[in-house]
Protein backbone atom coordinates (compact mmCIF):
# COMPACT_ATOMS: atom_id res chain seq x y z
CA UNK A 1 0.00 0.00 0.00
CA UNK A 2 2.90 2.33 1.12
CA UNK A 3 4.56 1.49 -2.44
CA UNK A 4 1.46 2.61 -4.53
CA UNK A 5 0.83 6.23 -2.40
CA UNK A 6 4.87 7.07 -3.14
CA UNK A 7 4.18 6.12 -6.34
CA UNK A 8 0.89 8.19 -7.10
CA UNK A 9 2.88 11.13 -5.23
CA UNK A 10 6.30 10.58 -7.49
CA UNK A 11 4.19 10.78 -10.88
CA UNK A 12 2.04 13.69 -9.95
CA UNK A 13 5.47 15.43 -8.81
CA UNK A 14 6.69 14.33 -12.04
CA UNK A 15 3.88 15.70 -14.08
CA UNK A 16 3.62 19.31 -11.80
CA UNK A 17 7.75 19.61 -12.40
CA UNK A 18 6.85 19.64 -16.53
CA UNK A 19 4.17 21.59 -15.99
CA UNK A 20 5.81 24.68 -14.08
CA UNK A 21 8.93 23.78 -16.30
CA UNK A 22 6.41 24.82 -19.48
CA UNK A 23 5.24 27.95 -17.46
CA UNK A 24 8.37 29.55 -16.53
CA UNK A 25 9.81 29.32 -20.01
CA UNK A 26 7.21 30.98 -20.90
CA UNK A 27 7.89 33.68 -18.88
CA UNK A 28 11.24 34.19 -21.19
CA UNK A 29 10.94 36.84 -23.87
CA UNK A 30 12.39 34.09 -26.54
CA UNK A 31 11.32 30.49 -25.26
CA UNK A 32 7.80 30.60 -25.64
CA UNK A 33 6.91 27.95 -22.96
CA UNK A 34 5.59 24.77 -23.95
CA UNK A 35 4.21 26.12 -27.23
CA UNK A 36 4.44 25.50 -30.63
CA UNK A 37 5.82 28.14 -33.09
CA UNK A 38 4.84 28.26 -37.33
CA UNK A 39 8.91 28.72 -39.27
CA UNK A 40 9.20 31.53 -40.86
CA UNK A 41 11.72 33.69 -42.79
CA UNK A 42 11.87 36.51 -41.35
CA UNK A 43 13.58 37.81 -38.52
CA UNK A 44 12.42 36.26 -35.13
CA UNK A 45 13.36 36.76 -31.94
CA UNK A 46 15.65 33.81 -31.74
CA UNK A 47 18.06 35.16 -34.76
CA UNK A 48 18.01 38.76 -32.60
CA UNK A 49 18.89 37.21 -29.94
CA UNK A 50 21.98 35.48 -31.92
CA UNK A 51 22.98 39.00 -33.19
CA UNK A 52 21.60 41.34 -30.31
CA UNK A 53 22.37 39.37 -27.19
CA UNK A 54 25.76 38.71 -27.92
CA UNK A 55 26.98 42.05 -28.92
CA UNK A 56 25.17 43.85 -25.84
CA UNK A 57 26.88 41.33 -23.22
CA UNK A 58 23.80 42.16 -21.21
CA UNK A 59 23.14 39.15 -19.02
CA UNK A 60 19.70 39.20 -18.95
CA UNK A 61 19.50 39.24 -22.98
CA UNK A 62 21.92 36.33 -22.82
CA UNK A 63 19.83 34.89 -20.45
CA UNK A 64 16.89 35.20 -22.72
CA UNK A 65 19.18 34.01 -25.62
CA UNK A 66 20.33 30.82 -24.20
CA UNK A 67 17.12 29.48 -22.79
CA UNK A 68 15.60 30.20 -26.50
CA UNK A 69 18.92 28.22 -28.24
CA UNK A 70 17.83 25.63 -25.07
CA UNK A 71 14.21 25.12 -25.18
CA UNK A 72 12.66 26.80 -28.74
CA UNK A 73 12.18 25.92 -32.03
CA UNK A 74 15.26 26.36 -33.73
CA UNK A 75 17.10 26.01 -31.18
CA UNK A 76 21.14 25.14 -31.70
CA UNK A 77 23.43 23.09 -29.53
CA UNK A 78 26.66 25.22 -31.04
CA UNK A 79 25.05 28.48 -30.40
CA UNK A 80 23.46 27.57 -26.82
CA UNK A 81 27.26 26.96 -26.24
CA UNK A 82 28.37 29.86 -27.41
CA UNK A 83 25.86 31.91 -25.17
CA UNK A 84 26.38 29.83 -21.79
CA UNK A 85 29.81 30.32 -22.30
CA UNK A 86 29.14 34.67 -22.80
CA UNK A 87 26.80 34.16 -20.01
CA UNK A 88 29.27 33.17 -17.62
CA UNK A 89 31.90 35.68 -18.39
CA UNK A 90 28.97 38.12 -18.20
CA UNK A 91 28.07 36.76 -14.69
CA UNK A 92 31.68 36.40 -13.24
CA UNK A 93 32.57 38.44 -10.18
CA UNK A 94 30.18 40.56 -8.41
CA UNK A 95 27.85 40.89 -11.10
CA UNK A 96 23.94 40.21 -9.65
CA UNK A 97 21.51 39.45 -12.13
CA UNK A 98 17.68 38.60 -11.96
CA UNK A 99 16.29 35.21 -11.46
CA UNK A 100 15.48 34.79 -15.20
CA UNK A 101 19.08 34.65 -15.72
CA UNK A 102 19.86 32.24 -12.96
CA UNK A 103 17.80 29.57 -14.29
CA UNK A 104 19.02 30.12 -17.59
CA UNK A 105 22.35 29.22 -16.38
CA UNK A 106 21.19 26.62 -14.19
CA UNK A 107 19.24 24.62 -16.94
CA UNK A 108 21.98 25.00 -19.03
CA UNK A 109 24.80 23.45 -16.53
CA UNK A 110 22.42 20.79 -15.56
CA UNK A 111 21.28 19.80 -19.20
CA UNK A 112 25.01 19.64 -19.51
CA UNK A 113 25.68 17.14 -16.65
CA UNK A 114 27.17 19.35 -14.12
CA UNK A 115 24.78 19.35 -11.16
CA UNK A 116 26.96 20.77 -8.80
CA UNK A 117 27.10 24.04 -11.22
CA UNK A 118 23.44 23.95 -11.55
CA UNK A 119 22.64 23.56 -8.11
CA UNK A 120 24.81 27.24 -7.43
CA UNK A 121 23.06 29.08 -10.78
CA UNK A 122 19.77 27.84 -9.07
CA UNK A 123 20.03 28.85 -5.13
CA UNK A 124 21.04 32.16 -6.40
CA UNK A 125 17.68 32.35 -8.67
CA UNK A 126 16.24 31.41 -6.06
CA UNK A 127 17.13 33.72 -3.52
CA UNK A 128 17.09 36.26 -6.38
CA UNK A 129 13.23 35.75 -6.42
CA UNK A 130 12.82 36.02 -2.68
CA UNK A 131 13.96 39.48 -3.07
CA UNK A 132 12.90 40.45 -6.60
CA UNK A 133 9.15 42.79 -7.12
CA UNK A 134 8.57 40.48 -9.99
CA UNK A 135 5.03 39.82 -10.55
CA UNK A 136 5.70 36.32 -11.30
CA UNK A 137 7.99 35.49 -8.53
CA UNK A 138 6.44 32.83 -7.24
CA UNK A 139 6.23 30.98 -10.22
CA UNK A 140 9.93 31.52 -10.67
CA UNK A 141 10.70 30.61 -7.08
CA UNK A 142 8.88 27.20 -6.39
CA UNK A 143 11.10 26.27 -9.94
CA UNK A 144 14.11 27.29 -8.19
CA UNK A 145 13.59 26.16 -5.16
CA UNK A 146 12.57 22.76 -6.47
CA UNK A 147 15.32 22.21 -8.22
CA UNK A 148 18.21 23.97 -5.53
CA UNK A 149 16.55 21.74 -3.01
CA UNK A 150 16.80 18.53 -4.52
CA UNK A 151 20.52 19.06 -5.83
CA UNK A 152 20.98 19.69 -2.06
CA UNK A 153 19.32 16.52 -0.77
CA UNK A 154 21.62 14.43 -3.27
CA UNK A 155 24.55 16.06 -1.84
CA UNK A 156 25.31 18.54 -5.01
CA UNK A 157 25.41 21.42 -3.11
CA UNK A 158 24.54 22.84 0.44
CA UNK A 159 22.36 24.84 1.60
CA UNK A 160 22.85 26.36 5.05
CA UNK A 161 20.25 25.57 7.65
CA UNK A 162 20.48 28.91 8.60
CA UNK A 163 19.39 29.89 5.37
CA UNK A 164 15.96 27.79 5.84
CA UNK A 165 15.30 29.01 8.81
CA UNK A 166 15.75 32.72 7.85
CA UNK A 167 13.63 32.18 4.48
CA UNK A 168 10.54 30.27 6.75
CA UNK A 169 10.20 33.08 8.59
CA UNK A 170 11.28 35.68 5.83
CA UNK A 171 9.88 34.05 2.60
CA UNK A 172 9.88 37.42 0.84
CA UNK A 173 8.27 36.87 -2.73
CA UNK A 174 8.81 33.05 -3.26
CA UNK A 175 4.97 32.71 -2.56
CA UNK A 176 3.59 29.57 -0.60
CA UNK A 177 4.52 26.71 -3.11
CA UNK A 178 8.34 27.62 -2.51
CA UNK A 179 7.84 28.04 0.72
CA UNK A 180 6.30 24.96 1.82
CA UNK A 181 9.31 22.86 -0.26
CA UNK A 182 11.62 25.27 2.11
CA UNK A 183 10.40 23.56 5.06
CA UNK A 184 10.00 20.15 3.96
CA UNK A 185 13.79 19.79 3.50
CA UNK A 186 14.20 22.58 7.27
CA UNK A 187 12.04 19.90 8.66
CA UNK A 188 13.65 16.63 7.23
CA UNK A 189 17.22 17.78 8.40
CA UNK A 190 15.53 18.49 11.57
CA UNK A 191 14.46 14.83 11.68
CA UNK A 192 18.18 13.65 11.64
CA UNK A 193 18.88 15.74 14.31
CA UNK A 194 16.62 15.11 16.72
CA UNK A 195 13.53 12.82 15.25
CA UNK A 196 11.04 13.42 18.39
CA UNK A 197 11.46 17.10 18.37
CA UNK A 198 11.16 17.56 14.71
CA UNK A 199 7.70 16.35 14.33
CA UNK A 200 6.25 19.57 16.68
CA UNK A 201 8.55 21.31 14.32
CA UNK A 202 6.90 20.21 10.85
CA UNK A 203 3.55 21.91 12.85
CA UNK A 204 5.05 25.18 13.12
CA UNK A 205 6.54 25.49 10.47
CA UNK A 206 3.54 24.51 8.19
CA UNK A 207 0.97 25.61 10.66
CA UNK A 208 -1.09 22.25 10.26
CA UNK A 209 -4.05 21.56 11.63
CA UNK A 210 -3.33 19.91 15.17
CA UNK A 211 -6.75 18.55 15.96
CA UNK A 212 -8.89 16.49 13.70
CA UNK A 213 -11.90 14.03 13.48
CA UNK A 214 -11.74 11.48 11.44
CA UNK A 215 -15.23 9.62 10.47
CA UNK A 216 -15.79 6.20 8.10
CA UNK A 217 -15.48 3.80 6.55
CA UNK A 218 -18.41 4.98 3.96
CA UNK A 219 -19.75 2.96 1.02
CA UNK A 220 -19.01 -0.44 0.16
CA UNK A 221 -15.27 -0.29 -0.90
CA UNK A 222 -16.34 0.05 -4.81
CA UNK A 223 -14.55 2.50 -7.21
CA UNK A 224 -17.92 3.88 -7.73
CA UNK A 225 -18.08 5.26 -3.95
CA UNK A 226 -15.36 7.87 -5.56
CA UNK A 227 -18.50 9.53 -7.46
CA UNK A 228 -20.92 9.09 -4.35
CA UNK A 229 -22.66 11.67 -1.80
CA UNK A 230 -22.20 10.64 1.82
CA UNK A 231 -24.15 11.95 4.83
CA UNK A 232 -20.50 13.64 6.75
CA UNK A 233 -20.92 16.13 4.00
CA UNK A 234 -23.74 17.51 5.00
CA UNK A 235 -23.78 20.91 6.86
CA UNK A 236 -25.19 19.13 10.13
CA UNK A 237 -23.40 17.77 13.18
CA UNK A 238 -22.06 14.55 13.02
CA UNK A 239 -23.08 11.95 14.96
CA UNK A 240 -21.04 9.36 16.91
CA UNK A 241 -22.15 6.90 13.69
CA UNK A 242 -24.36 6.63 10.56
CA UNK A 243 -26.33 4.25 9.55
CA UNK A 244 -24.72 2.12 6.64
CA UNK A 245 -25.87 2.24 3.34
CA UNK A 246 -26.54 -2.05 3.00
CA UNK A 247 -26.77 -4.25 5.70
CA UNK A 248 -23.26 -5.59 5.28
CA UNK A 249 -21.37 -2.80 4.88
CA UNK A 250 -19.35 -1.73 8.15
CA UNK A 251 -20.95 0.61 10.38
CA UNK A 252 -19.15 4.40 9.55
CA UNK A 253 -18.67 6.45 12.98
CA UNK A 254 -16.02 8.65 14.42
CA UNK A 255 -13.00 6.73 14.68
CA UNK A 256 -10.33 7.21 17.77
CA UNK A 257 -7.32 8.91 16.11
CA UNK A 258 -3.56 10.25 16.76
CA UNK A 259 -1.87 12.17 15.72
CA UNK A 260 1.99 12.17 14.02
CA UNK A 261 3.44 15.31 13.40
CA UNK A 262 0.72 16.83 11.25
CA UNK A 263 -0.59 13.66 10.06
CA UNK A 264 -3.92 12.32 12.21
CA UNK A 265 -4.58 8.87 11.34
CA UNK A 266 -6.92 5.81 13.49
CA UNK A 267 -5.25 4.56 16.41
CA UNK A 268 -6.29 1.31 14.86
CA UNK A 269 -6.65 -0.35 11.63
CA UNK A 270 -9.96 0.48 10.09
CA UNK A 271 -10.13 -0.98 6.17
CA UNK A 272 -12.08 0.96 3.81
CA UNK A 273 -12.98 3.14 0.81
CA UNK A 274 -14.17 6.64 1.91
CA UNK A 275 -13.51 8.37 4.99
CA UNK A 276 -13.62 12.24 6.09
CA UNK A 277 -11.96 14.66 8.55
CA UNK A 278 -13.71 17.66 10.59
CA UNK A 279 -11.84 20.16 12.15
CA UNK A 280 -12.74 23.55 13.51
CA UNK A 281 -10.31 26.78 12.84
CA UNK A 282 -10.88 30.08 14.84
CA UNK A 283 -9.27 33.05 12.93
CA UNK A 284 -8.69 36.50 15.19
CA UNK A 285 -9.23 38.70 12.13
CA UNK A 286 -10.94 38.98 8.34
CA UNK A 287 -8.50 37.74 5.82
CA UNK A 288 -7.03 36.67 2.56
CA UNK A 289 -5.67 32.68 2.99
CA UNK A 290 -4.55 30.01 1.23
CA UNK A 291 -6.21 26.23 2.26
CA UNK A 292 -3.60 23.31 1.05
CA UNK A 293 -5.27 20.18 2.21
CA UNK A 294 -4.67 16.53 1.32
CA UNK A 295 -7.70 15.28 0.42
CA UNK A 296 -10.48 14.97 -2.57
CA UNK A 297 -12.87 17.27 -1.81
CA UNK A 298 -13.96 20.06 0.76
CA UNK A 299 -16.22 22.23 2.75
CA UNK A 300 -16.17 25.19 4.83
CA UNK A 301 -19.39 26.08 6.85
CA UNK A 302 -21.30 23.50 4.87
CA UNK A 303 -20.71 25.14 1.50
CA UNK A 304 -18.28 23.67 -0.69
CA UNK A 305 -15.40 25.14 -1.52
CA UNK A 306 -12.94 22.39 -3.69
CA UNK A 307 -13.26 19.45 -5.40
CA UNK A 308 -10.34 17.28 -7.20
CA UNK A 309 -13.13 14.85 -9.19
CA UNK A 310 -10.90 12.20 -10.49
CA UNK A 311 -13.83 12.17 -13.79
CA UNK A 312 -11.98 15.58 -14.25
CA UNK A 313 -8.24 15.03 -15.93
CA UNK A 314 -5.75 17.05 -14.31
CA UNK A 315 -8.27 17.53 -10.86
CA UNK A 316 -5.50 16.02 -8.65
CA UNK A 317 -2.67 18.34 -9.62
CA UNK A 318 -4.38 21.42 -8.20
CA UNK A 319 -2.71 21.53 -4.76
CA UNK A 320 -4.15 24.48 -3.42
CA UNK A 321 -7.09 27.38 -2.75
CA UNK A 322 -7.28 30.98 -2.30
CA UNK A 323 -9.93 31.49 0.46
CA UNK A 324 -11.47 34.52 2.10
CA UNK A 325 -13.09 34.20 5.93
CA UNK A 326 -14.22 36.19 8.69
CA UNK A 327 -13.21 36.48 11.79
CA UNK A 328 -14.73 33.51 13.78
CA UNK A 329 -14.86 30.12 14.05
CA UNK A 330 -15.49 28.08 11.33
CA UNK A 331 -16.29 24.32 10.81
CA UNK A 332 -13.79 22.83 8.28
CA UNK A 333 -14.63 18.60 6.69
CA UNK A 334 -12.76 17.32 4.17
CA UNK A 335 -13.33 14.22 2.28
CA UNK A 336 -9.72 12.68 2.04
CA UNK A 337 -7.67 10.28 -0.15
CA UNK A 338 -7.41 7.50 2.38
CA UNK A 339 -7.90 7.41 6.17
CA UNK A 340 -5.60 9.94 7.18
CA UNK A 341 -6.34 13.76 7.33
CA UNK A 342 -3.57 16.80 6.93
CA UNK A 343 -4.61 20.33 6.22
CA UNK A 344 -3.04 23.89 6.81
CA UNK A 345 -4.07 27.56 6.44
CA UNK A 346 -1.72 30.20 5.18
CA UNK A 347 -1.08 33.49 4.92
CA UNK A 348 -0.67 34.94 1.12
CA UNK A 349 3.03 35.15 1.27
CA UNK A 350 2.95 31.07 2.56
CA UNK A 351 3.24 31.66 6.10
CA UNK A 352 1.38 30.13 8.59
CA UNK A 353 -2.07 32.00 9.38
CA UNK A 354 -2.76 33.12 12.82
CA UNK A 355 -5.35 29.93 13.79
CA UNK A 356 -6.44 27.97 16.50
CA UNK A 357 -7.44 24.39 15.57
CA UNK A 358 -10.10 22.44 17.29
CA UNK A 359 -11.91 19.30 16.98
CA UNK A 360 -14.39 19.99 20.05
CA UNK A 361 -18.02 20.30 17.54
CA UNK A 362 -19.69 21.95 21.09
CA UNK A 363 -19.06 25.64 20.53
CA UNK A 364 -20.73 26.17 17.14
CA UNK A 365 -19.46 27.87 14.54
CA UNK A 366 -19.95 30.38 11.95
CA UNK A 367 -22.24 29.95 8.98
CA UNK A 368 -20.53 32.74 6.73
CA UNK A 369 -19.74 31.02 2.84
CA UNK A 370 -16.07 31.10 1.86
CA UNK A 371 -15.30 33.65 -0.75
CA UNK A 372 -13.15 31.70 -3.49
CA UNK A 373 -10.56 33.35 -4.68
CA UNK A 374 -8.41 32.90 -8.07
CA UNK A 375 -5.92 29.65 -8.17
CA UNK A 376 -2.96 30.34 -5.93
CA UNK A 377 -0.93 27.83 -7.76
CA UNK A 378 0.18 30.06 -10.74
CA UNK A 379 2.28 27.18 -12.70
CA UNK A 380 -0.90 25.07 -12.51
CA UNK A 381 -3.52 28.46 -14.17
CA UNK A 382 -4.55 27.95 -17.62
Amino acid sequence: MHRKKATRSMRATRWTSRLTLCAVLGTFSAAGGCTTQTATTARTPLSALRTDAAASGDHRALGDWLAAELFSPGGDAKEAKRAGSLLRTALKGDVVADVRTYLAIAMFEQLHGKPAEAAKWYFKALESARNTQDPQADLLGEFAAARSLHLHATGEFKIENTWLSDALKNPGSLGWGARMRIADTWVRERREDDPVTAREDAVEATGCATELRIAGPFGGGGRADLLKEFPAEAPEAWPQSWKPARIDDETPRVLDTERTSCRTHPRDHVAGNIFYAETFVTIPKDGEFILVPDASAGWINGHKVFERNPAEWGARLKEAWKVSLPAGRHRVVLRLFNNTGWLTLLNPNGTPAEATWSADPSPGHSFDRAVIGEDPSPSRSS
